[in-house]
């Protein structure tokens, strides 16, 4: 490959083994389209791409930087909408932070014939001075992306993540996560329709299962967000605050008429929670325009999306012993590991019931009992290289 490349109107960075072939754009180091075994009949591309790229820039000229090349998975720092309040934090950042709309340059890209291949991008941030480095790394013996951030010369209180973003078109996506301590819907004033986005469900609500979430309605009073694409017409926010665990935290989705398992594995002392944003046709302002359907299965530490400010202030999960920021020491730089992949169902895998990790890697066990297994490295989130 080039070393940039236009995809899906974004000039990208390539990087690709037999088992799986990434594209990271230059701006925002967006990750996709990602094909998983590309050599096959039937690759697997379960990354959203908004439908605007491609489209004259007219669309996103004035929109957050994040929306211009809008796809699959994504860092954020700080994470969320990052309005500055008056009693704030008092800087002012973009949605989902300089790292997911600004423009990353090229440090290394290398490609072996055993199939270990690395991509290394790099950003000066200017509204809190500091660096990120992320690597993009593939093994070539397993389907998975193993992706390392190293933030180094930031100072203060930060919310950061992931904001792996899937598409709805590949059929429905059955949702599973790590064992929870509690779920929260997202916060907001009513009336149940804002600058012509639409939402179902009930606000700034508690929950345990994802497959009974609170809504706006009398009568269904509860609904399932354990699957998707559901409730057409609506967009809605909700949180996933995991139970500690030393072993990783992980989610799932599973694409049956896809014939595949796309999972995500993370360090929950760095990204406690996850954010589920859930698109389907429920913003018909431009560049949406009631035309998008994706879920984002968003691993972070931080309050909802409110942004930093509201994250570092008291808030509901953090009254709740979550954790909602991290603090970042300066010189002492800080690495956020996150491993993503997909693998082939098998016959008979009906859901996801829990994933066990061994020495070997990972097998994830279905409520039939049948199970799937993946050697994925994933002592990598804490710490160790490949």
């Amino acid at each position: 490959m080039d070393e940039r490349t236009e995809i899906a109107g974004e000039p990208s960075f390539g990087l690709m083994n037999s088992l799986v072939e990434l594209f990271v754009t230059e701006r925002g180091a967006q990750m996709a389209p990602v094909h998983f075994f590309p050599k096959d009949a039937n690759p697997v591309q379960p990354y959203h791409l908004s439908p605007w790229q491609g489209e004259s820039r007219e669309q996103t000229v004035d929109q957050p930087a994040v929306l211009r090349p809008l796809r699959g998975d994504f860092f954020c720092m700080p994470f969320g909408d990052n309005d500055e309040l008056p009693d704030g934090i008092g800087e002012h950042h973009p949605p989902h932070g300089e790292s997911a709309g600004s423009k990353w340059n090229l440090v290394s890209r290398q490609e072996s014939a055993d199939g270990r291949s690395t991509l290394e991008l790099e950003l000066s941030t200017s509204v809190r001075p500091g660096s990120i480095r992320a690597t993009w790394q593939l093994t070539g013996g397993d389907s998975c992306i193993y992706t390392r951030h190293r933030i180094a010369g930031n100072r203060g209180p930060v919310t950061l993540g992931h904001h792996a973003t899937l598409t709805g078109q590949n059929g429905q996506l059955q949702i599973k996560s790590s064992p929870l301590l509690f779920g929260m819907t997202n916060a907001y004033q009513p009336p149940f329709c804002h600058d012509r986005e639409y939402y179902s469900l009930a606000s700034g609500a508690f929950f345990d299962d994802l497959s009974h979430v609170p809504t706006i309605w009398k009568d269904p009073a509860f609904t399932d967000c354990s699957h998707f694409p559901a409730r057409e017409g609506f967009v809605d926010i909700l949180q996933l605050c995991q139970r500690p665990s030393e072993e990783p935290g992980w989610m799932t989705a599973l694409c049956r008429e896809g014939g595949y398992l796309w999972f995500s594995f993370k360090n929950l002392r760095l990204l406690p929670s996850t954010v589920i944003w859930m698109e389907n046709r429920g913003r018909h302002m431009a560049p949406w325009s009631g035309r998008n359907v994706c879920i984002g299965l968003e691993d972070v530490c931080g309050y909802l999306a409110q942004g930093l400010d509201a994250s570092a202030a008291d808030n509901p999960l953090s009254r709740r012993g979550l954790a909602t920021t991290l603090s970042l020491e300066g010189k002492e730089a800080l690495s956020v590991s996150y491993i993503q992949g997909v693998i082939r169902l098998c016959d008979g895998f009906d859901e996801v019931d829990t994933v066990l990790f061994s020495p070997e890697g990972a097998t994830f066990l279905a409520k039939s009992g049948k199970r799937l297994f993946s050697p994925v490295r994933w002592r990598f989130l804490f710490g160790e290289d490949l």
